[in-house]
C-alpha cells in the first residue's frame, strides 16, 4: 500500500511539474508575443506605447487595427492626437506625483520636476534636452553601470529583459532607430528626436510639444519597470546570500 501511495504521489508530482513547465512555456510565449506587438508599434509610430492605454482598449484596438491594415498614417495620427488631449497639464502634474514618490528617481527629482514644470509651460526646448541626459543617467546608474558611457552599452543595457521585462525590445530598437540614430554635421538629420543632433546643437527645431511628451513617456514606462526588476535583481541576491550563510 505504501509502495502504490508513493507511485501514486511520484505521478501526481510528474503530472503537477509538467503542467507548470506547458504554464511557463505558454506564458512566455504569451510575453514574448506582445513583446514583438509592443515593438512593431513602436518601430511604426515613433511612440512608445503608454501603459495607461491598456486602460483605453477602443482607442488601442482602433490604433492596433490601423497598424494591422498597414495603414500606418492612420494609426499614428490616432495615437498622436489622443495622447497630445490626453496628457492635459493635470495628467503631467499626476506624473510629478508618482516620479517623486518611486526612490530610484530620488537622486535626479529635482531636475525631472523641472522638466514636467517646462513642458506645462511649452518650454520644449528646455524640456528635451534635459529630459534626454535624465534618461541615460536612470539607466546607467539603476544598473550600476561604471564602465566607459558608450551609447552601445546603453542600448544592450534597455534591450537586456532583465532589465525592461516585456518592454526590451520594443525601448531597446527605439532608443537605437530614434533616439541614438547616426549622426553626421554634413549630413541631414534622420531623426526628429536625434540625441546626437540636439545635445551637440545641430538640430534646432526640437523644441515642439510631441517630441517632449514621447520622452516623458519614455521615462514614464522605465520608472515603473526598472523598479521592478532591480527589486528581483536585489531578492536573487539576497537568497544567495542566504544560501551561502547556510552552508559556511
Amino acid at each position: 500500500m505504501k509502495l502504490s501511495n508513493e507511485k501514486e504521489f511520484k505521478s501526481l508530482f510528474d503530472y503537477n511539474l509538467g503542467f507548470k513547465e506547458a504554464l511557463a512555456r505558454f506564458f512566455e510565449q504569451v510575453a514574448n508575443n506582445f513583446s514583438k506587438v509592443l515593438e512593431e508599434f513602436s518601430s511604426k509610430t515613433e511612440w512608445i506605447l503608454d501603459p495607461g492605454m491598456f486602460m483605453n482598449t477602443k482607442v488601442l484596438n482602433s490604433v492596433l487595427f490601423y497598424l494591422n491594415s498597414n495603414n500606418i498614417h492612420k494609426a499614428e495620427k490616432l495615437y498622436r492626437r489622443y495622447m497630445l488631449k490626453y496628457y492635459t497639464l493635470e495628467r503631467i502634474n499626476e506624473i510629478e506625483k508618482i516620479w517623486t514618490a518611486n526612490p530610484t528617481l530620488n537622486n535626479r527629482i529635482n531636475i525631472l520636476k523641472q522638466v514636467l514644470d517646462a513642458h506645462n509651460n511649452g518650454m520644449y526646448f528646455v524640456s528635451v534636452p534635459t529630459i534626454l541626459c535624465q534618461i541615460e543617467g536612470y539607466v546607467y546608474h539603476s544598473f550600476n553601470y561604471n564602465e566607459h558611457l558608450r551609447q552601445r552599452a546603453l542600448i544592450n543595457l534597455i534591450k537586456d529583459k532583465n532589465n525592461f521585462l516585456i518592454y526590451a525590445e520594443s525601448i531597446g530598437k527605439y532608443c537605437e532607430k530614434v533616439i541614438y540614430t547616426s549622426f553626421r554635421p554634413e549630413q541631414p538629420i534622420e531623426s526628429k528626436i536625434s540625441r546626437n543632433a540636439i545635445l551637440h546643437g545641430f538640430d534646432l527645431n526640437y523644441g515642439t510639444k510631441e517630441i517632449s511628451l514621447k520622452l516623458i513617456i519614455l521615462m514614464n514606462v522605465m520608472q515603473y519597470l526598472i523598479p521592478l526588476t532591480i527589486h528581483e535583481e536585489n531578492k536573487n541576491v539576497s537568497s544567495v546570500e542566504i544560501v551561502t550563510e547556510k552552508y559556511k
